[in-house]
C-alpha cells in the first residue's frame, strides 16, 4: 500500500508584529489547533520568530526541527523544517544564506539592495515506512529587491543540483516565494531543476511543464 506523506507550508507571519485582532497571542492557538488535527508529516514554516518557534515545539509533540536564524547570531527570524520523528530520521541538515557567501550568517547579496538576510534550510529525511532517503528545502525570498530574489532562487536551485549530483535523492522545495505562479522566479526553479518536478500546490499535483 502506498504511503501518504502530508506536506504543509505556511509563512507563520512574525511574531513580534503589531496586528492587533491578529496577533501572535490570538492566533497562535489556532495555529495549533489546526496542525494538530491535520497531523502532517512535514511543515516548512517562515518568519518563524524564537518564541514562536519553542511555542509551537512544546505544544506540538512528536515533531523534530531544523534551522536556525537568519542573522549573525542565528536568534532571530527562522525557516524552519518540522518532521514527525516516529516517520522519519535526519540523516543531516544544513542552512545556508542566500548571499555572496552563504555559510556566513547574516550575510547578503553585495550587489542587492536588500535589508534583510534571507536563508534557506535543508533536511535529509529517512523514511521509516519506505526505507528511502529524501531532503526537503525550505526557503523565504526577498520582497525587497528583485536582484536578491532571483539571485537567491538561483543559488538554492544551484545548491539543489550540487547535492543532487553527489547524491541524486528526490527533494521536495517548499517556502514563500513572494511570486506569482507564473513569475520568472518560479519559472527558473522549472528550468534549473535537476530533476523533473511535480508541483503539488495544485490539487492534482500536475506535473510542471
Amino acid at each position: 500500500m502506498e504511503q501518504i506523506c502530508r506536506v504543509m507550508t505556511f509563512n507563520i507571519r512574525r511574531s513580534e508584529a503589531d496586528d492587533g485582532a491578529n496577533g501572535w497571542d490570538i492566533r497562535a492557538p489556532h495555529v495549533v489547533e489546526w496542525l494538530l488535527e491535520q497531523q502532517p508529516h512535514i511543515i516548512g514554516f517562515q518568519e518563524l520568530m524564537p518564541d514562536a518557534a519553542e511555542l509551537l515545539a512544546e505544544r506540538l509533540p512528536g515533531y523534530e526541527w531544523a534551522g536556525c536564524g537568519r542573522g549573525e547570531t542565528l536568534g532571530d527570524e527562522h525557516c524552519r523544517i518540522a518532521w514527525r520523528s516516529e516517520d522519519f530520521a535526519v540523516i543531516r541538515q544544513e542552512t545556508f544564506w542566500l548571499s555572496d557567501t552563504p555559510f556566513l550568517p547574516g550575510s547578503l547579496f553585495a550587489a542587492g539592495k536588500a535589508v534583510w538576510p534571507r536563508v534557506c534550510t535543508m533536511a535529509e529525511l529517512y523514511s521509516r515506512s519506505e526505507k528511502r532517503r529524501f531532503r526537503v528545502y525550505n526557503t523565504h525570498l526577498s520582497f525587497e529587491c528583485e536582484y536578491s530574489k532571483q539571485a537567491g532562487i538561483d543559488l538554492i536551485m544551484n545548491r539543489i543540483s550540487q547535492l543532487y549530483e553527489i547524491d541524486p535523492l528526490p527533494f521536495l522545495l517548499m517556502g514563500d516565494f513572494n511570486s506569482v505562479p507564473d513569475s520568472d522566479v518560479v519559472q527558473r526553479v522549472y528550468r534549473m531543476s535537476p530533476a523533473p518536478l511535480f508541483d503539488f500546490s495544485s490539487p492534482q499535483g500536475l506535473p510542471a511543464e
